[in-house]
């Protein structure tokens, strides 16, 4: 078991396991709200093709849940940060092409405020 202050019970080896499932998937989330930072900060962010562009960069997004033992540890459903992400832009992207006149900047800035909500959220982990 992990607390929010990062502090932990249980068998050494499935708490080590938890912990570092929790880091890698904080670390994808961090990926994932540093790449739309960077096109909210682009001076084509009102573009819609540069949607492509941060899709493009969302798709490169490591895989940091790729190896993670769990130990036998059940039940652990964490967010997919990037899917959940390329989700949201394709969203936007598709608003657009149907019309919608809200600003891509506001939209990306509202999904990278969510995320760093969760991000505030996640136990402290080594």
């Amino acid at each position: 078991m992990l607390f929010e202050d990062g502090t932990s019970d249980g068998e050494s080896d499935k708490v080590k396991s938890l912990q570092d499932v929790f880091s890698r998937n904080r670390k994808e989330l961090q990926h994932v709200i540093a790449t739309l930072s960077t096109a909210i900060e682009s001076p084509q962010v009102e573009v819609i093709t540069n949607l492509a562009v941060v899709l493009n960069k969302l798709s490169e997004t490591p895989d940091y849940m790729d190896g993670v033992d769990l130990q036998g540890i059940v039940g652990v459903t964490l967010p997919a940060w990037k899917a959940t992400a390329t989700h949201m832009v394709q969203d936007i992207e598709q608003a657009k092409l149907q019309g919608s006149t809200d600003s891509i900047r506001e939209l990306l800035e509202k999904i990278k405020s969510n995320f760093e909500k969760f991000l505030a959220k996640y136990p402290s982990v080594a």
